[in-house]
This record gives structure tokens, sequence and C-alpha cells, in this order.
């Protein structure tokens, strides 16, 4: 089994992938109007750890099939093999009886422990769905969710929460008249621009969220989540695969 220096550097990829995204995410906490416009480096990071998975199942099928190994050239071997996945435990078992047949039951717990009736999870299924989306028929779009909670403050003197009103009459900050047009209100729940608005030069209002996500289309998942949990699970199961 050679492939595990490729699946590392693999997933040392993806690790930049994730932190740049995980910046995006940092910044839009305090940036309303931040959009997470990176499809192409999503759809490259999730490639990424799809053939992670493709390596293992690969390099498990030559070791538990002998006679496939032709002057051990990867290139003389015809076969597709693909990393198998199922929701049910019947799919999983179709699936690596056909590309890992003869595999061992010391391996076959390992990859089984991914599997979302085992794990109680569907990244596995997310993952390869986005991935067959983003790959056959266009990249994945992503939505942003903010957290309900959020701060609004105004020159470094006024803060109010998303459920509170403020009411203005004659008032400075820093020597600058608040209002443009007399006495004003200042609900935490509007849109930064509309606050704006409502405000003298050079004034301005700011805002942080307790969070902000960024959910893909199609499953509603977080996609900084599901890249964590997916680069995470590999990471460990290769290590698990590649020590036996």
């Amino acid at each position: 089994m050679k492939r595990y220096d490729d699946i590392q550097e693999l997933l040392h990829e993806c690790s930049g992938i994730y932190g740049h995204i995980n910046g995006v995410y940092e910044r839009a906490i305090f940036d309303e109007e931040l959009k997470l416009t990176a499809k192409a480096k999503i759809k490259n990071f999730f490639e990424n750890i799809r053939s992670c998975l493709d390596y293992i199942a690969f390099d498990l099928y030559l070791k538990f099939n002998e006679s496939e190994k032709k002057e051990d050239s990867d290139f003389s071997i015809k076969k597709k093999v693909y990393f198998p996945y199922g929701r049910k435990k019947s799919d999983f078992l179709k699936l690596l009886m056909k590309y890992i047949p003869n595999i061992n039951e010391n391996y076959i717990n390992i990859i089984e422990s991914i599997q979302p009736y085992v794990c109680e999870d569907d990244w596995l299924i997310d993952l390869c769905e986005i991935n067959n989306f983003s790959k056959h028929i266009g990249l994945e779009g992503v939505e942003r969710e903010n957290s309900l909670e959020s701060l609004t403050s105004i020159g470094g003197a006024i803060c109010i929460d998303n459920t509170s009103k403020i009411y203005m009459e004659g008032c400075s900050i820093n020597g600058v008249e608040v209002s443009k047009n007399g006495p004003v209100c200042i609900d935490g729940s509007e849109p930064l621009v509309e606050i704006n608005k409502k405000l003298n030069h050079p004034l301005r209002a700011k805002r942080e969220f307790s969070y902000v996500k960024f959910v893909f289309k199609k499953n509603r998942r977080d996609a900084l989540e599901l890249m964590k949990k997916s680069s995470d699970e590999i990471n460990r199961i290769s290590r698990e695969i590649y020590s036996l």
C-alpha cells in the first residue's frame, strides 16, 4: 500500500483551503454584506477529499487481490475502484464487495465506522453528493445564514443588541451630531445600510454577529463544518488503515 503520502499531500492542500474559508467566516462576523465567493476552492477541497477515499480503496483492492498486480504497475490495472459508501448496511456491503473483494474484517470495520448507519451522521453522503454535483453539473452554491443574536455599535459610544431600539434627539458623538434629520430611532434588527442612512457622516454603525454560516443550498449543511468533519475523519481512517 503506497498511496499514504499522496493522501497526506492532498489533506495538506485541503488544510490550506480550509484556512482560507475559515478566514472568510471570521471576517463575516463583522461584515454583514460579506459573501463567500469561493465556489471553485470548495470544489477543489471536496475533489481532493474524495480522491483520498478512492486512493484508500485502490490500495486496499490491490492488497487483497494480488493477482491484479502486474509488474507492480498502476497503469496496467483497468478496473475502476471507488470508495464504498451507503446509507444502509446492505448498500455499503454491495459496493464493498464490488470494489474491494476479499477485504478482511479489520479493514471493513474502519471503513464502516464512517458510514452513516454507524456514525449517525450523513457527512460522507453529503460530501460525495456535493462532489458529484460540482464535478459534473456546476459549482455548488452556498447561502449565508447569520446568527439571530447580534450587537450594533455606533461611534464606539452606543451599543444595542438585535432586540433593542434606541431613540436619540440632540445627541452628539465625538462632536458629531448623530442624526441628519432631528430625532432618530435606531433599531438593532435593521440592516446596517438603513441605519447608516440616518447617521451624519463620518458616524457609521458596525455590527457583530455571534456566528455566521455559509450553508449548501442542496442540503443546508454548513460548508466549513462539513470540510472539517470530512478532513478529520479521512485523516483518522487513513492513519488507522495504513498502520495495520
